[in-house]
């Protein structure tokens, strides 16, 4: 009987075994690119998804079609591509279930307005990958909030100056409040002062793209039986890879009244629109909502008039097949 834990462990050893493959053909086609997340087990096992940023975008195309003819090599066909302000996404499933990343992240690294590009003349090699360390540090301990990282010595990055200050803070002086932050962020303001007017003016839209964005379809699921037996099969195989949780809209009045009904079904009314993009724009700066927005979503209100992936059944494979429907059919 395979156990829960031999899966885990045959998963890490795949996704290990692809990621180390897809390095050695990202090397073989001279493809100038660096890991700014999925490396901080590494060599142990690759993160839940690999992030990274390749110097010339044009490129992309041929990044995705190496990672997709690996996967497919050890028969992983079940593909799905997403392109949204996150970047350009190839996430996959195999017959377990078990789910597969490579995400191309945008040229520069923002969190507000603050903002890091690689210096591609000083790159650290990790075996068969390569890493900014200053990119990587900042994508991870400032932006994904990761306390420690074996990876890189934080003590050696000496630029850029503000993102060294904001490292002794958050790790040697374990100081990090409100009033360092805000000395960090004058510390960056003054050193790019027109760069930090660019990071806040992007941020903006890129939050209105944010709170439009939908991580999947609705699920209707048919009565408490297939919510149960779902709900089971979701916590099992998907909500420690794609979803962030799961979320019965019937008990949001945020997400069921305002988002679903109002924002995401067919309401032409502009000057509503505007105002509710208005209103959704501060509810979107809570990491709540987002993290809800992110979570399997369901309704069990049949009555409802949203936009659903109907799962009426208890089989798994059936169960499985139609979540992840609903997340390829957006």
């Amino acid at each position: 009987m395979i156990t829960k834990n031999s899966k885990n462990k045959n998963h890490n050893r795949i996704k290990l075994l692809i990621f180390n493959q897809f390095a050695k053909e990202m090397h073989k086609k001279k493809i100038q690119w660096i890991v700014i997340g999925g490396l901080n087990e590494f060599p142990d096992k690759i993160g839940r998804d690999m992030d990274i940023i390749i110097k010339d975008k044009k490129q992309k195309y041929i990044i995705q079609k190496i990672f997709i003819n690996i996967l497919k090599k050890f028969d992983i066909k079940n593909i799905i591509y997403k392109n949204d302000f996150y970047g350009n996404l190839v996430i996959a499933f195999d017959k377990y279930y078990n789910y597969y990343e490579l995400h191309i992240c945008p040229n520069k690294i923002r969190s507000g307005f603050f903002s890091i590009e690689p210096n591609w003349d000083s790159l650290k090699k990790i075996r068969n990958y390569y890493i900014d360390p200053s990119c990587y540090a900042f994508k991870n301990y400032f932006s994904a909030k990761k306390n420690s990282i074996e990876l890189i010595n934080y003590k050696k990055i000496k630029k850029p100056y503000w993102l060294k200050l904001y490292l002794f803070y958050k790790l040697e002086n374990k100081n990090w409040n409100f009033l360092t932050f805000i000395i960090v962020s004058m510390v960056y303001i003054i050193l790019n002062p027109i760069l930090s007017l660019i990071n806040l003016l992007q941020w903006l839209p890129k939050r209105i793209l944010q709170m439009k964005y939908n991580h999947s379809q609705l699920y209707f699921l048919k009565n408490n039986k297939v919510e149960k037996k779902v709900l089971i099969h979701v916590n099992q195989n998907l909500t420690k890879s794609y979803f962030k949780g799961v979320k019965c809209i019937d008990e949001s009045f945020l997400l069921k009244k305002i988002y679903y009904n109002f924002y995401t079904g067919k309401n032409k009314f502009v000057p509503f629109k505007l105002i509710l993009d208005f209103f959704l724009f501060f509810i979107s700066l809570s990491k709540k909502f987002t993290n809800d927005k992110m979570s399997f979503c369901y309704t069990l209100d049949k009555s409802n008039k949203f936009k659903t992936t109907n799962i009426e059944k208890l089989d798994k494979n059936y169960i499985l097949k139609k979540i992840i429907g609903g997340i390829k059919n957006l």
